[in-house]
Formats: C-alpha cells, structure tokens, sequence
C-alpha cells in the first residue's frame, strides 16, 4: 500500500505494481524498468510497456511519484 499523506490516498499495488514499484526505486527510470522488465518476461513486452506506463500515470497523478528531467 502506498500512501500520500498530504492528499489523503492510498494505493493498493497487486504483485506486477509491487514488482513495478520496487524496480522504480532501484532502477530510477521509465526505460530503465521497461528494459529490466521486457528481459525478465520477453514474450509480454508490449504488455509490460503498457503496465509500466500506466502505474506511472498514476503514481503522478496521485502525486506518489514526482517526474524528474522528462524527455517527453
């Protein structure tokens, strides 16, 4: 469960979001998680992709996460 203190809201992460989570804190990058991941279970990559932006989309706008030096 991630919380956000200041907004009030949780967030209750399955195991792919737990697994998601952990990889962000060590791995600190979008592409970086997505590659580790992609290697990890190569006949779902377009899937893991998808998980990974999506998790993100909504740690930000839960404000869980805070996006540094975007390429977007």
């Amino acid at each position: 469960v991630l919380i956000n203190t200041d907004m009030k809201k949780s967030l209750l992460l399955d195991e792919n979001g737990s697994l998601i989570w952990n990889l962000i804190i060590e791995l600190e990058e979008e592409k970086k998680v997505i590659d580790e991941l992609q290697n990890r279970y190569p006949m779902q990559k377009g899937q893991v992709k998808k998980d990974v932006v999506e998790l993100l989309d909504l740690l930000l706008d839960f404000e869980m996460l805070t996006c540094v030096n975007a390429t977007k």
